[in-house]
C-alpha cells in the first residue's frame, strides 16, 4: 500500500513537472479511479489516471481493499503548525498501527483513525 502511495505521489510530481501544475480534478479523485471515497466524483478519478498514465504508464499501481487513496484539493488541519492547510493533499489509510507510516515527497499534515484504519493526510508540495 504505501509502495503504491509513493509511486503516485511521484506520479504527481512528475505530471506537475511536465505540464505546469496538477489539476484539482473537482475536489476528491480516487488513485484506484473509483469512487473510493464519500464525495468522490467517478470522472475526476478517471481522469487523474488518465492523467498520470501519461507520466507513469499503462500499469499504475493498485490499492488493496480495503483502504483508500486518493488526493484532494481542499482544507485540513496542519498539525505541525496548528493552522489549516489548503491545498493539494493526499489521503491513504493503512492498518492502524498508531501512526502513519511515512511516504516521501510530502509532508504529514494530520491523522485520525476508525475501525482498525489510520487515515493519514500528507500535503504535495
Amino acid at each position: 500500500m504505501i509502495s503504491a502511495v509513493n509511486d503516485y505521489v511521484k506520479g504527481l510530481k512528475a505530471y506537475r513537472s511536465a505540464n505546469g501544475a496538477i489539476p484539482d480534478y473537482a475536489g476528491i479523485a480516487c488513485f484506484d479511479g473509483t469512487a473510493c471515497w464519500g464525495g468522490t466524483n467517478l470522472t475526476s478519478s478517471q481522469a487523474m489516471r488518465t492523467d498520470l498514465r501519461t507520466v507513469m504508464g499503462p500499469n499504475l499501481p493498485s490499492i488493496p481493499t480495503p483502504y483508500a487513496a486518493l488526493l484532494n484539493y481542499g482544507t485540513t488541519l496542519d498539525n505541525s503548525s496548528t493552522v489549516t492547510f489548503t491545498g493539494l493533499y493526499i489521503l491513504y489509510q493503512h492498518s492502524d498501527t498508531g501512526s502513519c507510516l511515512p511516504i516521501g515527497g510530502a509532508r504529514y499534515l494530520n491523522t485520525g483513525a476508525t475501525d482498525g484504519l489510520r487515515s493519514c493526510r500528507a500535503a504535495i508540495e
